[in-house]
């Protein structure tokens, strides 16, 4: 079984999301905005990075399917 570099890439790729993933569900907004986002509340800009930790949760998984798809494709012959 010879594992190819897309496959590494894939993998290494999820992990890096998933990692991510954890940071943004652990970071906590500001009490003060910054100027771009003054007009949005402190829930608002929480469950922003909430939505974008859901994004790279997904993302993550996509990796992760891919590397899985290309595994069994370079395996399968």
């Amino acid at each position: 079984m010879v594992v190819k570099f897309p496959v590494i890439v894939s993998f290494l790729g999820a992990v890096s999301w998933f990692w991510l993933t954890a940071k943004l569900r652990r970071f906590k907004v500001r009490e003060e905005p910054p100027a771009s986002r003054a007009h949005l509340s402190n829930e608002e800009r929480q469950r922003r990075i909430i939505v974008s930790s859901w994004i790279t949760f997904a993302g993550a998984c996509v990796f992760l399917i891919g590397g899985f798809v290309l595994l069994w494709l370079e395996n399968s012959n």
